[in-house]
């Protein structure tokens, strides 16, 4: 959320180490030039964090795909994602396991 627009992004499952990613920006319509600018800055914000998000997830997968990787616990900071994580860890007991079954049962 910015002063002058609402933006959100989705990212979905494309296959193994792909997704897609799908965005919108919501804002009133306007034609003022103070508005303009702070959306001219606010759109390089946006971008430069998104630049960021998109090289920390590529070193994120290449890490996953290399051989020294193993499962484990996010990050702490990520205390939403762990929470959800730690739920399917106790209602899921192949999510416990060290290595993924052939076949959930």
């Amino acid at each position: 959320m910015y002063p002058d627009q609402l933006d959100f992004f989705q990212v979905l499952p494309a296959g193994p180490g792909r997704c897609i990613i799908r965005s919108a920006v919501f804002g009133l319509p306007s034609a003022a030039r103070e508005l303009r600018a702070v959306r001219y800055l606010s759109n390089r914000i946006n971008t430069s964090v998104n630049d960021e998000d998109k090289w920390l997830c590529e070193r994120v997968q290449r890490g996953l795909a290399s051989s020294s990787y193993t499962p484990g616990p996010l990050s702490r900071l990520e205390r939403s994602v762990l929470e959800f994580h730690d739920l399917l860890r106790e209602r899921i007991p192949e999510f416990r396991l060290a290595v993924a079954p052939k076949q959930f049962g």
